[in-house]
């Protein structure tokens, strides 16, 4: 769904759209889910090898990256009737959010730059949402 590239100057972020039967699917799951759902990293084991790799090797990044994601759903949880989000679009970005918000903080820790983010049809529901978080 969605690749982060490291530039001497930027990070950038993108998401792919709809591109197969399995995003079609997501397109049209359209009831609305509390956003919150979406933005709760969840670590799961068939999380991409190099992804894996940083958390084991740099468990402070991991632990920062939870920290802000546990500030941004407070945030959330705080606001008046509480954001609620596509449930297909945010289903989707929950399958790579935790990952990406990893990598990016990383990178990040290694140098400050802007982090820009794109997406096209479903990727740029997705570039919405990872905005935010």
């Amino acid at each position: 769904h969605a690749g982060v590239f490291e530039g001497e100057d930027r990070i950038i972020v993108a998401f792919r759209g709809t591109k197969s039967t399995i995003n079609v699917k997501s397109d049209l799951q359209a009831t609305s889910i509390p956003l919150s759902r979406v933005l709760e990293n969840e670590f799961t084991p068939d999380a991409h090898e190099s992804f894996m790799h940083l958390v084991e090797e740099a468990p402070e990044l991991v632990q920062k990256a939870r920290w802000l994601t546990e500030e941004t759903v407070a945030m959330v949880h705080d606001s008046e009737k509480g954001a609620r989000v596509h449930s297909g679009f945010g289903l989707a970005y929950k399958s790579v959010g935790a990952e990406i918000i990893c990598l990016v903080a990383a990178l990040l820790e290694k140098k400050e730059r802007p982090v820009y983010i794109a997406g096209h049809s479903l990727g740029g529901a997705m570039a919405t949402i990872c905005a935010f978080h």
